[in-house]
């Protein structure tokens, strides 16, 4: 009997593994969503396919509604728990997603090559970081990222719809940047040094009655009503040429609620 090469082959392939190979996913993808051009973004090319993004997916929380539960006690003064705040541990513990999610999509990441050391992952395993090309993620995705342009000039690589195995849609919550178009910016700081500002002539000073008659009346420059600085705050409340009992020990808080300061 004759044992051809092809049956030969067969059967090696049958009964020896294949170190590092992970079985593709046998799910049929699903969209998991879709949204409109947002107002001012127009579509400005495509990006190349080994420009690297930093995909985020985010897990559910399963017991985030317990979470919750704890934060409202602790904050209410008439609860007999109040100010008894979780610790960073039991935070976490509560905003962990199931085993069962963290192995779904471990199945999906190992099945497009991705390793563990690949990734990052926040210290509740709800978050998954990864830093991948574009091909490899419309790939993952079922998606076309390209690159959107803002009438302000700024632009984003972004895509207006993607897929996921439908096994997986219980498991993710979120895969971002995909269908957000939002732009996160630092604000500057409004607080300006008094000479940070030119001082404006003696004439153009405003001079606000006090609410105590018998205290000389306030005077507070016209620049306070657009920009709030040291030297405002000190003429808003009486307190030019204040000096501290007590360098050591006093302190000063001021909370800022736009536009006013308390």
């Amino acid at each position: 009997m004759r044992i051809s090469p092809s049956f030969t082959l067969l059967a090696i392939l049958a009964v020896t593994p294949l170190s590092g190979w992970a079985a593709p996913n046998i799910y049929p993808q699903r969209v998991k969503e879709t949204v409109y051009v947002p107002h001012g973004w127009v579509e400005n090319g495509e990006p190349s396919p080994d420009h690297n993004i930093v995909l985020r997916i985010g897990l559910p929380q399963p017991n985030f509604a317990i979470l919750e539960k704890h934060l409202y006690e602790v904050s209410d003064p008439s609860h007999y728990r109040y100010g008894a705040h979780l610790s960073k541990e039991e935070t976490e513990s509560l905003v962990a997603p199931n085993q069962e999610s963290i192995d779904a999509v471990n199945e999906w990441l190992e099945s497009h090559g991705i390793k563990e050391s690949d990734i990052i992952r926040s210290p509740a395993k709800d978050w998954v970081t990864l830093t991948i090309p574009i091909s490899l993620a419309e790939k993952m995705l079922g998606t076309k990222y390209n690159i959107w342009r803002h009438t302000s000039g700024d632009e984003l690589v972004r895509t207006t719809s993607y897929s996921l195995p439908e096994n997986l849609h219980e498991h993710v919550d979120v895969i971002q940047p995909t269908t957000m178009f939002g732009r996160f910016r630092r604000d500057r700081s409004t607080i300006s040094w008094p000479k940070d500002l030119e001082v404006a002539p003696l004439q153009n000073l405003a001079t606000q009655p006090n609410k105590n008659a018998d205290s000389t009346p306030i005077v507070v420059d016209p620049s306070c009503n657009s920009t709030i600085t040291i030297r405002c705050l000190q003429q808003l409340y009486n307190a030019v040429g204040y000096v501290p009992k007590k360098n050591n020990n006093n302190s000063i808080g001021i909370t800022g609620s736009q536009p006013s300061y308390l």
